[in-house]
């Protein structure tokens, strides 16, 4: 049977941090798993989430709010952080490889990057 694994993100308002959580699927049945922790809630002005994804290339997480990009290691520490002064949201992410694809909004055009790891 082919197991296949995928990402959940919750975020935690009464602990203040993001919770990472590993659903794997192997048949008709489902193992979860909590990957990684934020320590805080990376954005202070109750923005939502609008993209996440995994990188299995540089083995971390990505999570966009508006116009910022954060970085979070495989334990949930921040990496890093980007910000863009496009005036425009994100809409969406995903991850190829070693490129992170990020969709805005209002043009609907799609970016990729080569993220330093």
């Amino acid at each position: 049977m082919t197991t296949i694994p995928c990402w959940a993100l919750f975020h935690s308002k009464f602990n203040h941090r993001f919770e990472i959580w590993k659903i794997t699927r192997t048949g008709n049945s489902f193992k979860v798993k909590e990957a990684a922790t934020t320590d805080g809630d990376l954005i202070s002005n109750s923005s939502q989430v609008q993209g996440f994804t995994y990188s299995v290339a540089h083995k971390c997480y990505y999570i966009a709010f508006n116009d910022y990009l954060f970085k979070i290691d495989a334990k949930g520490n921040l990496a890093n952080y980007y910000h863009f002064n496009a005036k425009r949201e994100v809409e969406s992410l995903a991850s190829y490889k070693s490129k992170i694809y990020i969709a805005m909004n209002k043009r609907a055009e799609v970016f990729d990057s080569n993220m330093a790891k």
